[in-house]
């Protein structure tokens, strides 16, 4: 899961970067009489508080990539429950600012904006609703009367897949049949 994760926070870390250098709407190529100068980006003039979520929700999910990869690379951060919640609060963060930044920058249109926020907000929806289902589950489950004795049998018995006895050589006499006569 760990390759995984760094695959991903990777892609997100290279996809913001390329976002930051080269924002929406690109940049503006030569100064005009409007007071627009060449270099800065045509998007911060023309719609100034898109702009300012779509950098402000860039630079979260670039930073939150960049504390993603941090935390995987130390392989024994991963080894307490409390680390693992930060790594997918983190994650979540991540994602959801990647995904902000992408309906806000994609489209100036006003229909395809609302499309991509109607997607967005289905994917939030999604994710809170799987996250309270599991969270649910898991609760009830953990409440049901057999679940202590289920855990004490499962931390009690032996392996699933015990190593069969080693063959005995045509020489070797079987201490079994020796005990029992």
């Amino acid at each position: 899961m760990r390759g995984w994760l760094m695959i991903v926070a990777i892609l997100a870390a290279g996809s913001t970067y390329q976002a930051g250098l080269n924002p929406p709407g690109s940049f503006w190529q030569n100064d005009d009489n409007h007071g627009h100068m060449a270099g800065n980006p045509v998007l911060h003039d023309t719609f100034f508080k898109r702009y300012e979520t779509f950098y402000y929700c860039n630079a979260i999910s670039f930073l939150s990539s960049l504390v993603i990869i941090i935390f995987l690379m130390n392989k024994q951060f991963y080894r307490h429950p409390k680390r693992i919640r930060v790594l997918k609060i983190t994650m979540v963060l991540d994602l959801f600012s990647f995904i902000a930044a992408y309906a806000i920058g994609s489209s100036r249109r006003v229909t395809s904006s609302i499309c991509i926020f109607l997607l967005v907000g289905g994917v939030f929806l999604y994710v809170i609703l799987f996250a309270l289902y599991y969270t649910v589950l898991r609760n009830i489950a953990y409440k049901m009367p057999g679940v202590k004795l289920c855990r004490a049998l499962r931390s009690a018995r032996p392996s699933p897949f015990p190593l069969p006895p080693a063959p005995l050589s045509l020489l070797e006499v079987d201490p079994r049949v020796i005990d029992q006569s």
